[in-house]
């Protein structure tokens, strides 16, 4: 059977136009993601840490992610830590995820909890927080929390990496509980999944910033994929895929 392509679309108020909804797309994509296993990405993110003002360098991180058991795999193959491995597997090691500096120590493993405070002086989030799943369920809690007193602004299509996006902007008044007041959202027309997506302050600072390019869906992974010990000290960086999201099975 040939892909199926779904088009969520909703009515702004007195626009008389119709126009992607986010909501729905993201809904979209959860429903897709439900089916999928295995991920294999290449993952890029900036991130304000704790303490500084601005956002850090741009990582370009190899990804690997299963659902179940839950697990994460990653190299860093450009940007601050460069060659730096982790790898995570749930119910495993004793909870503890095993992780290699970039740079010279680069082959000495170590395992971490995932809430190590070193984790933090290099990310702001844990292990257990890593994966396009993860960034999907937070960006779907973000658009509900504010109900009707949220605001949405709709951009049109754009190409990220060949891809065809949605683009998206929302905002939220401050709340307790609340992740951020603005959102800059890239959502797939036909996957739904958010392949590019921005965070802000109340204060109007960007605080995190992630991508998504070179998907392949459900890569035949197992235990030994997610495991530093097992990866070759000269990593092939993935190939860049062009126009296409690849599946590997059904």
């Amino acid at each position: 059977a040939g892909r199926r392509r779904f088009m969520a679309v909703a009515t702004e108020p007195g626009a008389g136009r119709k126009h992607p909804s986010a909501p729905a797309l993201i809904r979209m994509g959860l429903k897709r993601w439900a089916s999928v296993r295995t991920l294999r990405a290449t993952f890029a993110r900036r991130e304000r840490l704790r303490g500084k003002k601005k956002l850090g360098a741009r990582q370009v991180i190899f990804l690997r992610e299963r659902k179940k058991p839950f697990s994460i795999y990653m190299q860093w193959l450009d940007g601050p830590g460069k060659n730096r491995r982790i790898a995570y597997i749930e119910g495993r090691n004793n909870g503890k995820f095993e992780a290699t500096a970039g740079g010279a120590l680069g082959w000495i493993v170590r395992n971490m909890a995932p809430d190590d405070p070193a984790v933090f002086k290099t990310s702001r989030h844990t292990i257990l927080e890593a994966g396009l799943g993860v960034l999907m369920r937070k960006i779907d809690k973000q658009f509900r929390a504010a109900g009707r007193y949220a605001r949405s602004k709709y951009k049109g299509k754009v190409d990220f990496h060949g891809r065809t996006c949605h683009k998206f902007y929302r905002y939220v008044p401050q709340r307790p509980g609340r992740y951020c007041w603005k959102l800059e959202v890239l959502i797939d027309e036909e996957l739904g999944f958010p392949l590019y997506v921005k965070f802000w302050d109340w204060q109007g600072e960007a605080f995190e910033e992630y991508s998504y390019t070179d998907i392949e869906l459900n890569p035949g992974y197992t235990d030994k994929d997610f495991h530093v010990k097992a990866v070759p000290r000269k990593q092939r960086r993935p190939r860049r895929a062009g126009s296409n999201v690849r599946s590997t099975g059904t």
